[in-house]
């Protein structure tokens, strides 16, 4: 799935609210709860919390209360591209949003593994762990020379 800009009239009023542990919290306004989080609005709190393009995007919605949507990405960074995931909650007239990248060794594993052989490992112990538990054999890496 590339990215493409919302074709959606999602508004989302940001009062930057809060850091706490990694999570950032900002109020918001639509129609979406938790479970029924659209991919577009997913993408536009992901850009509100994040300043880089996003070149491929995968969201896995909430299906019961207490879970998080996990909205899988492929970042353009300065440092070349990068995967990362977006948990995304959904509560109380506020959007809650933890950015954790393959380097840090996510315990979530719903990210397509087609992205794996595209996006180079980065340096680092989690992100080789990460991918090997996804299903990833580092044996089929695709060297560019």
């Amino acid at each position: 799935m590339i990215c493409a800009k919302s074709q959606e009239n999602v508004k989302l009023k940001l009062n930057r609210k809060q850091l706490i542990m990694g999570w950032t919290s900002f109020t918001y306004r639509t129609t979406d709860t938790n479970t029924t989080l659209s991919e577009a609005s997913a993408l536009d709190i992901l850009r509100q919390d994040l300043s880089v393009d996003i070149l491929a995007h995968k969201l896995v919605k909430a299906t019961q209360k207490g879970q998080y949507n996990e909205l899988y990405f492929i970042a353009d960074t300065p440092g070349g591209e990068a995967i990362g995931v977006a948990l995304i909650e959904l509560r109380n007239g506020e959007a809650f949003i933890k950015l954790i990248s393959e380097s840090m060794g996510p315990a979530y594993y719903n990210c397509p593994t087609t992205w794996f052989n595209r996006v180079p490992l980065p340096d680092g112990e989690y992100a080789k762990k990460w991918r090997m538990q996804h299903g990833w054999d580092p044996k089929q890496i695709k060297m560019n020379f």
